[in-house]
């Protein structure tokens, strides 16, 4: 069954204790600070963007995902680089 899970984890991005939460092959994205989206393998990152927000203290996240593509050759944490 896809799912997505998305939040502020309060985790930084690089940090072992949120890799080790997230099962091999799921798709991860982050701002580069706390805020995380992990999706099953279901899923492709199509693409990660920040949203400036007024009402809190880092910017909201935005990423668009694909459903039912396959993740492309060499994708090892699923994680993308800022397209926006």
């Amino acid at each position: 069954m896809p799912l997505v899970l998305g939040g502020d984890f309060n985790l930084t991005s690089g940090g072992a204790g949120l890799r080790s939460c997230v099962p091999a092959g799921d798709q991860r994205v982050d701002d580069g600070i706390v805020q995380h989206v992990v999706a099953t393998p279901e899923f492709v990152v199509g693409g990660r963007r920040t949203i400036r927000m007024h009402t809190t203290d880092h910017p909201g996240l935005l990423v668009t995902l694909i459903l039912g593509a396959l993740p492309s050759a060499g994708d090892d944490d699923g994680s993308l680089a800022e397209t926006g």
